[in-house]
């Protein structure tokens, strides 16, 4: 399932009168012709706006005690290992330059197939909150909490399958299993807590 959540006391009626059918329709299949909340398109917004990673560290935004928990949690990031590598290198500070050749050849790579695609994002989330200075970050936090969220999500279901393969006799090991999913499952509903998602529309 994917979402496109509106701008509060927003619902598609409202946002279908206010910028036409064409807009709309433009959103909708955005949403259903393109990968979301992927890895390459969070990594690709870090390497196009060089405050995107201090940003999500939470030093410029509300959500600085769920993020630095995100964060801390490695494996809630990326599972690319070069990924890991780039964001690594822009969290140490260091320009996208100055990466060794073969990951600034992953990094152009992300470039040309997503760069255009952020830019869209950000544009589109300029015009559902005409009257938020601070659109960009809002829209880089959302983008952060929707790739955590669906994240958790995978990592829920794959000990699941994990648990559920199990031998019974293997009780430390699957309690060790069932205190992981709790685990994740709290901090799925802290993150969830603060997605707000006034009018949402289901693809």
């Amino acid at each position: 399932i994917q979402v496109l959540y509106l701008p509060e006391g927003e619902d598609p009626d409202s946002l279908f009168r206010r910028h036409g059918r064409e807009v709309f329709v433009a959103l909708i299949d955005r949403c259903r012709t393109r990968p979301h909340y992927s890895e390459e398109l969070l990594l690709s917004a870090c390497l196009l706006y060089a405050d995107t990673y201090y940003f999500f560290k939470g030093e410029f935004c509300l959500f600085t005690e769920v993020i630095h928990t995100i964060l801390r949690s490695d494996n809630l990031l990326f599972e690319h290992g070069d990924y890991r590598t780039i964001l690594s290198h822009l969290a140490e500070g260091y320009p996208e330059a100055d990466l060794e050749m073969v990951l600034r050849g992953v990094a152009d790579g992300l470039h040309a197939e997503y760069d255009g695609m952020v830019r869209q994002d950000v544009e589109a989330f300029r015009l559902l909150y005409p009257e938020a200075s601070n659109y960009r970050e809002m829209y880089l936090v959302r983008l952060l909490f929707f790739y955590t969220e669906n994240r958790i999500l995978k990592d829920i279901r794959k000990t699941v399958r994990a648990l559920l393969q199990s031998s019974p006799d293997e009780t430390g090991q699957r309690l060790e299993m069932l205190v992981h999913i709790a685990e994740r499952r709290e901090l799925l509903r802290h993150v969830a807590e603060n997605l707000d998602r006034p009018g949402t529309v289901w693809g």
